[in-house]
């Protein structure tokens, strides 16, 4: 959904299209705000890069899931930091909210705390010691 959704607002600003906004009406006041791009680049664009890494460390944790799994934690960590960081500049700095925006806050929110999860099991699992079996 995140991949999906950050595909869409590249396709969108490069277009200049005016994305249609439900629920806030902020879509246009944070997709055009200074703090939407860096430099010619779209934040959703990094977004796309994002995703698609995870879905890389994903594929890749399937052979050698501790290594990729730490990985895929870390990653998800540095987006879900980040993410809290635009949301701050959406309340208090832009004053407006993006659906869209937000959406990909929650994927990012999801990814991460399963990712917790998964980690603290696979630590425990990982390191637990041989049960002995006659």
């Amino acid at each position: 959904m995140g991949l999906v959704d950050g595909i869409y607002l590249t396709i969108e600003h490069y277009n200049h299209a005016i994305v249609p906004c439900t629920i806030f009406n902020g879509c246009g006041t944070v997709l055009n705000s200074p703090y939407a791009n860096v430099g010619p680049i779209p934040m959703s664009l990094f977004g796309i890069v994002f995703y698609l890494a995870m879905l890389t460390l994903t594929v890749m944790s399937w052979k050698n899931s501790k290594k990729w799994l730490k990985k895929l934690w870390l990653l998800s960590l540095i987006a879900f930091v980040f993410t809290l960081y635009l949301i701050y500049l959406q309340i208090f700095v832009i004053q407006a909210l993006c659906i869209y925006c937000l959406a990909s806050a929650t994927m990012v929110t999801m990814m991460f705390l399963l990712l917790n999860f998964l980690v603290s099991k696979k630590e425990k699992i990982i390191d637990a010691p041989l049960p002995l079996t006659e």
